[in-house]
């Protein structure tokens, strides 16, 4: 996958920008998609399984960035980093699987807020609009425990999407993804995976973490 990013539904990488605003991630600031609310939108929590991950993807650590997570098993996936998006916004991490057209983009900010005000907030700032449809913020289960909280996002007759922040460290990780609306069951199994595996690098110093964490 090369450092030049193509065409992402939904325009996934405009929706992890716009939501930078709210929580000072690394990607360039840009306007928000427009957005709206509906109380039949899926709850994240019921789509995310609490099962552990054992031996379903490859790990991939940025000592940069500060988190780790699985990239899923085989050549399906692509992960790349110091991507660039068509528009020429900056993006960290991308994990994407070519054939559907699936993309997970990954930031990361300072908590300036908790993972569940921050998920209230981007939910706040995407629901006065008209073209998506979001589900409310719920609690995430993370492998490691991690405090996280999320919502998904539709557009009807294209594409599902994912929001997910994610405490790691002294920091949080905000998880975009985006996949078509008929995309095999197999591919937003491995998002669930990746979204799940976001940890603090198992070599981590102390000092990344809080000291309620360390």
């Amino acid at each position: 996958m090369s450092g030049q990013l193509g065409k992402i539904g939904v325009g996934l990488c405009g929706l992890a920008a716009a939501m930078s605003l709210s929580v000072g991630c690394t990607a360039a600031r840009a306007a928000a998609p427009k957005a709206t609310v509906e109380a039949s939108a899926p709850p994240v929590a019921a789509t995310i399984a609490a099962k552990p991950i054992v031996g379903k993807g490859t790990p991939f650590t940025s000592p940069d960035l500060g988190f780790e997570l699985d990239k899923p098993a085989g050549e399906s996936w692509a992960l790349a980093t110091n991507v660039t998006s068509p528009e020429g916004r900056p993006i960290p991490v991308v994990v994407a699987h070519p054939e559907s057209g699936a993309q997970i983009v990954i930031q990361t900010s300072e908590p300036v807020e908790s993972p569940k005000n921050l998920a209230t907030m981007l939910r706040e700032k995407l629901q006065t609009e008209q073209t998506l449809t979001l589900s409310r913020p719920e609690k995430l289960s993370i492998t490691s425990g991690a405090d996280a909280y999320g919502f998904n996002f539709a557009v009807k007759g294209e594409a599902k999407g994912r929001v997910a922040v994610i405490e790691v460290g002294e920091q949080v990780v905000l998880v975009v993804a985006s996949w078509p609306e008929n995309a095999d069951k197999g591919v937003v199994q491995q998002i669930d995976d990746v979204v799940k595996s976001v940890r603090v690098p198992n070599n981590a110093a102390k000092a990344m973490l809080r000291p309620d964490k360390a």
